[in-house]
C-alpha cells in the first residue's frame, strides 16, 4: 500500500504540474522542461494505470508510446 501512496502522490505532484502551467500556449522548448519535470512521475505512475481493471494495461501502453514521442522531441532528457 505504501507503494501505491506513492504513486497515487505522483499523480497529484503531475497533475499539479501541468495544471498550473498554461501548456497550451507554451513553446516546444517549454513544452520540453514541463515534460522533463513530469516524466518521472509518470514512469511512477504506470504500474498503477496498468491494474485498472480491463483497460488500464492499454492505458499504459498508450502512455508509453506518447512518452516515447516526446523522448524523442525533448532528446537532452
Amino acid at each position: 500500500m505504501a507503494t501505491e501512496a506513492k504513486m497515487l502522490a505522483a499523480l497529484d505532484r503531475a497533475s499539479n504540474t501541468i495544471g498550473k502551467k498554461r501548456v497550451a500556449q507554451a513553446d516546444p522548448a517549454k513544452l520540453c522542461e514541463y515534460y522533463k519535470e513530469i516524466r518521472p512521475l509518470i514512469t511512477a505512475l504506470l504500474p498503477l494505470i496498468k491494474k485498472i481493471p480491463v483497460y488500464g494495461a492499454k492505458i499504459a501502453q498508450i502512455v508509453e508510446f506518447l512518452m516515447l514521442l516526446a523522448d524523442k522531441v525533448c532528446p537532452a532528457i
